[in-house]
């Protein structure tokens, strides 16, 4: 049973985030937010306003086992409503890998993409900086997002921990509940922020092991390790990860060589012909040896079929046994298409 907290703070960002744009669900999670405030239940969406670009996200529970059988993954994106000519944001997604080791990850990973995409949303529209400033501001408003998120994820805990006979496993030992508690191991998971701001700039923000890659489209190349810039991946010999958690430190607390540590941030020109792919770790570690190997993966499911449903097929098939890696264990898997046309 969801706690009522929880579904409260998810809501409270879905109302503001609906009233100013266009949802965009990847599927999983507590589907009656959107269907309490009458928001389409949609894996694509192109945006009438600015037709250049397009967003596509989805997840999956990919290949599972008695250990794994459930999705911990969650995502969703966003579009300012067609009359905003002068948007801040143009598009932004939100796409969270609850920790499995832990206890409630799917909360976690839904609240931390509700709050995090509420709060770019909401700050961005402040009066925009000089150009020379603009990678301090994103900065900023990516820590911002950050800590809404680790205030919401506290506040979640407390309310479990005066509802211990409810949310505290059966048969688990007070003892054991009570480090659970202390410990931060409750409420984990990975966060990727990803915007295109006014000036067509593309801006990631990762806590956590999700990938993130880029190449210009229309080209051929002969090299696929050279077809495209690796912004972010994830390691495939560990399962530790920073992530964020009730015990995570405050983010603008942290000196700027801190935070680096924690947050890690990177900035791409999105004016040309793009395609950028974000991915969690499931689908990370099934390209680890050849990672820009994804985007022929994508293309070779968009041949002759409907582009508004490429990345759930991707992952369906990706998940089927003849395409998992034999060695990589089994995960949820979530897919973010993000394109720039001409």
């Amino acid at each position: 049973m969801r706690p009522r907290l929880l579904y409260l703070l998810c809501t409270d960002a879905c109302t503001y985030l609906h009233a100013h744009g266009v949802i965009i669900h990847g599927g999983g999670g507590d589907e009656s937010l959107l269907l309490q405030q009458k928001v389409p239940l949609r894996s694509g969406y192109r945006c009438r306003r600015n037709r250049r670009l397009f967003l596509r996200v989805a997840t999956h529970a990919g290949k599972t086992n008695p250990e794994k059988n459930n999705n911990e993954d969650f995502v969703i994106g966003w579009m300012p409503h067609p009359g905003e000519k002068n948007a801040t944001v143009k598009l932004a997604v939100a796409m969270a890998d609850g920790v499995s080791s832990c206890l409630y990850p799917q909360w976690a990973a839904e609240t931390a993409c509700w709050r995090a995409l509420c709060e770019l949303v909401r700050n961005a529209s402040a009066p925009q900086p000089s150009v020379s400033e603009q990678k301090g501001h994103a900065e900023s408003l990516a820590v911002r997002s950050m800590d809404a998120v680790l205030a919401d994820l506290r506040v979640i805990r407390e309310s479990l921990t005066t509802s211990a006979s409810i949310y505290k496993p059966v048969g688990e030992f007070d003892s054991t509940w009570n480090y659970r508690l202390r410990q931060g191991k409750i409420l984990q998971t990975t966060l990727m922020l990803a915007w295109v701001d006014l000036t067509d700039t593309l801006h990631i923000a990762s806590v956590g092991d999700g990938g993130a890659l880029l190449r210009s489209t229309g080209k051929q190349y002969a090299n696929t390790e050279e077809a495209g810039d690796l912004i972010m991946n994830c390691d495939p010999t560990t399962n530790d990860v920073r992530a964020l958690g009730p015990n995570s430190p405050v983010f603008s607390d942290l000196t700027p060589e801190e935070r680096r540590a924690w947050l890690h941030f990177a900035s791409r020109d999105f004016h040309l012909p793009r395609r950028c792919v974000l991915f969690t770790d499931g689908v990370g570690r099934c390209f680890a040896q050849k990672p820009m190997e994804l985007f022929s993966f994508i293309e070779n499911r968009r041949k002759g079929q409907s582009e508004k449903g490429l990345p759930l097929r991707c992952l369906q098939d990706l998940a089927a046994p003849a395409n998992w890696p034999p060695s990589v264990e089994p995960d949820n898997l979530t897919l973010v298409i993000i394109d720039r046309a001409s």
